[in-house]
C-alpha cells in the first residue's frame, strides 16, 4: 500500500511517506477531531440552556404587566420552556455519556490518551458531584422522565418579592418519585434523591426546576473543566507533530492531504485548533446561572 502527503496548491507535491508516519499523522488529526467534536458538544449543552434562561427571564419582563397571564399565553410559555429544557437534557446525556460511561468503565479522555488510569478519575469526580450537587444527582434522571414519562414542567407560576418578579417552574415531585423507584436504584441512590426532591420543592407545587438545572448545568460545566484540563495539552502536541515533522518540509502548500491508496486523510489541523481554541476562550469559565439575581428564586 502506497503512502504520501500530496498538495495541489500552489504547486503540485506528492512527497512518499511511510506507514508508521502516515498511522502517527493521521491519529493527530483524529484527536484534534475528536477533540473538537466534545468541546462543541458541550458549547451545545450551555448554549441550550442560555436559550432555555433568556426564554425565562423574557417571560419575568412580559409577564410583570399582567394581573392573570391569558391561558394561551401560558400554554405557548411552557410549549417552548419544555422543547428548551427537553433539548439541554438530551444534549447533557449524550455528553455525560461520552465523557464517562459507569458499566463500560470507560471515559473520553481514557479513549483519547488510551490510559485507563483515566477512567477512575472521571468515576471519582462523577461519584463526588452525585453527592454534593443536588442538581447534579437529580439531572440524570429528570432526562429519562421526559424521555419516557411526560414532559418537564407540569405547573409555572410567578408573584412578586418588593421589586424583584419570582417565576416558578415545578415539576411533580410524587410523579418524579413514581417514576424512579420503577426504575429499580440502589437504596442509597434512591435515598439522595428523595432528599433532594424534598430539599428542592416549592411548597406544593413540585421540584422547583430553575434551581436544580442551574446546579446541574453548573456540574456538567465542572465536569468538563476537568475534561478540558487533563486533554489541553494534546490539542498542541497533536498540531507541533504535524507542523514539526511533515509541514515544515511545504510551508507553501495550502491544500494538505495525506493518502493510504486511494484513503485520504484531509490536514485541516489548523483549523480545527483554531475552533477549540475559541470554543475554549468562549466557554473559559462555568457559568453559576444561581448567582444571578434575576428573579427566578423563592425569597429565603
Amino acid at each position: 500500500m502506497e503512502h504520501y502527503f500530496f498538495s495541489a496548491y500552489p504547486n503540485q507535491i506528492k512527497h512518499k511517506i511511510s506507514e508508521q508516519e502516515f498511522l502517527t499523522y493521521k491519529q493527530c488529526v483524529e484527536t484534534l477531531y475528536k477533540i473538537y467534536q466534545f468541546e462543541e458538544l458541550h458549547d451545545q449543552v450551555v448554549q441550550s440552556y442560555t436559550d432555555y434562561k433568556t426564554h425565562l427571564y423574557h417571560a419575568c419582563i412580559q409577564f410583570s404587566g399582567m394581573g392573570i397571564i391569558p391561558k394561551q399565553m401560558g400554554y405557548e410559555w411552557r410549549l417552548k420552556a419544555n422543547r428548551l429544557l427537553l433539548t439541554t437534557l438530551n444534549l447533557s446525556k449524550l455528553y455525560l455519556d461520552k465523557c464517562y460511561q459507569h458499566k463500560a468503565d470507560t471515559s473520553f479522555v481514557g479513549k483519547l490518551t488510551g490510559q485507563d488510569k483515566n477512567h477512575e478519575i472521571f468515576k471519582i469526580f462523577r461519584k463526588k458531584l452525585f453527592e454534593s450537587n443536588d442538581g447534579y444527582a437529580v439531572g440524570d434522571e429528570l432526562r429519562n422522565y421526559v424521555q419516557h414519562q411526560a414532559m418537564l414542567i407540569d405547573v409555572f407560576t410567578y408573584g412578586f418579592h418588593q421589586k424583584t418578579i419570582i417565576l416558578y417552574s415545578c415539576v411533580d415531585q410524587t410523579k418524579l418519585l413514581t417514576f424512579i423507584k420503577s426504575r429499580g436504584p440502589s437504596k442509597t441512590k434512591l435515598e439522595r434523591l428523595q432528599a433532594v426532591i424534598e430539599a428542592n420543592c416549592y411548597k406544593d407545587k413540585g421540584l422547583d426546576l430553575h434551581r436544580i438545572l442551574d446546579q446541574f448545568v453548573t456540574g456538567v460545566g465542572e465536569l468538563h473543566r476537568l475534561n478540558r484540563s487533563t486533554y489541553r495539552d494534546l490539542v498542541y502536541e497533536s498540531s507541533n507533530c504535524l507542523e514539526r515533522n511533515l509541514l515544515s518540509q511545504f510551508p507553501e502548500s495550502q491544500d494538505k492531504a495525506i493518502y493510504e491508496g486511494n484513503k485520504r486523510v484531509l490536514l485541516n489541523h489548523k483549523y480545527l485548533v483554531e475552533i477549540i481554541e475559541y470554543i475554549m476562550e468562549k466557554n473559559s469559565h462555568t457559568i453559576d446561572h444561581s448567582a444571578f439575581d434575576a428573579s427566578t428564586y423563592p425569597p429565603l
